[in-house]
């Protein structure tokens, strides 16, 4: 009756979009369609932090540990459908960086370190995915912007985080070198679907879609 579909549409309404654990296993985030964060411990199971931190559900996730002298910074990196991208410093717990150089809603948020450098990558509804590179300033800087001909819907890194590997849905895999951010390679699907996931495999000889 009446008291299911209000049920129903509480649930459509607040329910989780994206969860994700941070590197160390020690933290678990879960973003939801009202574009909160919620922040978790899998130590104890208590919830940490809440953070409002969009306008619109959250789509994506990436955690990432910054080694410091001093302290180590924890990161986290929220995408949504307002085509924003949150970066929040969990140990201080404040806002690092905003960034909204994406046209369309953000689908995938992924960080990487490849030699020294920590990165930041995010595609996008827009047809494009974003290299940014952390700055001097503790910043991402914007490096090279490459678009490709359909929605890119999920991003992984190689076992060696030498590669980005990208689906969607023009059903290509394109893969590219961390090293100068371009296309190395361009597989074409023999599927008719369109590809929401993507995963290499721990050898990297394997990628399932």
């Amino acid at each position: 009756g009446n008291e299911n579909d209000l049920a129903a549409k509480q649930s459509s309404e607040l329910g989780l979009r994206c969860v994700h654990p941070s590197p160390d296993g020690r933290v678990l985030v879960s973003g939801d369609r009202q574009g909160n964060l919620r922040v978790y411990s899998l130590l104890d199971f208590n919830k940490i932090n809440d953070i409002a931190a969009h306008a619109a559900e959250v789509l994506c996730l990436d955690l990432f540990v910054v080694q410091g002298d001093e302290e180590d910074r924890m990161l986290l990196a929220s995408g949504s459908r307002d085509r924003y991208i949150h970066i929040f410093d969990l140990r201080r717990q404040e806002v690092a960086q905003t960034i909204d150089d994406h046209t369309s809603s953000i689908t995938s948020l992924k960080f990487s370190s490849y030699n020294g450098s920590i990165k930041l990558m995010s595609s996008s509804a827009d047809k494009s995915i974003i290299f940014r590179g952390l700055g001097p300033s503790n910043q991402f800087i914007r490096e090279k912007q490459s678009v490709v001909h359909g929605t890119i819907y999920d991003t992984t890194l190689d076992p060696l985080n030498k590669h980005l590997v990208t689906c969607g849905a023009d059903k290509h895999l394109y893969m590219f070198s961390l090293q100068n951010s371009k296309l190395v390679r361009n597989y074409k699907t023999a599927g008719a679907a369109e590809m929401y996931r993507v995963v290499v495999d721990p050898s990297g000889l394997f990628i399932a879609t």
